[in-house]
């Protein structure tokens, strides 16, 4: 089985490792850590946010330095039984998409290495061996949002007890009780 924790040669430095590759001046960094010390957030979120870069741009910066495989997650969508087993609250505020299992071990796509033992030390006990890939934020949720479509439609359109729900009416009636 793969190892849960990520190994590194060097601690990571976002920062350094933006300027090493031109795609922020030390002007921009340090405003950028300014920012991101008063907000008392990431670089990456400041950067991010700020418009000025991507979160692929990020990405591909973490995913060089962890030497850590990208997942195009459209090819390889997640298993929504195992996102259910988890729950999409806990995948969206974790900052995690469970993917697929194989075996015993669980494939996991997250937005900053740094962070993957924390943020899966928060997932069930029944998984426990981790396989990291890496994926933007948005594109974890485009793809949980996918996979759970159909459910969160059907939550969405029964959350009314039907006593109390006008998706028995006629079309027409509820509009003009509405009105």
């Amino acid at each position: 089985p793969l190892p849960r924790q990520v190994e590194t040669t060097s601690p990571f430095d976002l920062g350094r490792a933006l300027l090493q590759r031109g795609l922020v001046t030390p002007l921009l960094l340090a405003r950028a850590t300014a920012f991101a010390r008063a907000g008392h957030t990431s670089l990456a979120d400041v950067l991010i946010a700020r418009g000025w870069l991507s979160e692929g741009e990020i990405l591909e910066v973490r995913a060089s330095h962890f030497r850590a495989p990208r997942i195009d997650l459209l090819t390889l969508p997640p298993d929504p039984h195992l996102i259910a087993s988890v729950g999409p609250d806990l995948c969206l505020s974790a900052g995690l998409l469970p993917v697929r299992r194989l075996g015993g071990l669980t494939i996991v796509a997250i937005d900053d290495p740094e962070e993957f033992d924390t943020r899966c030390s928060r997932l069930p006990a029944h998984l426990e061996t981790f396989h990291m890939v890496l994926a933007t934020r948005s594109e974890m949720t485009r793809a949980l949002e996918g996979a759970l479509a159909p459910r969160l439609s059907l939550a969405a359109e029964t959350r009314v007890p039907a006593g109390e729900s006008a998706r028995s009416m006629r079309p027409g009636v509820a509009t003009a009780l509405a009105a």
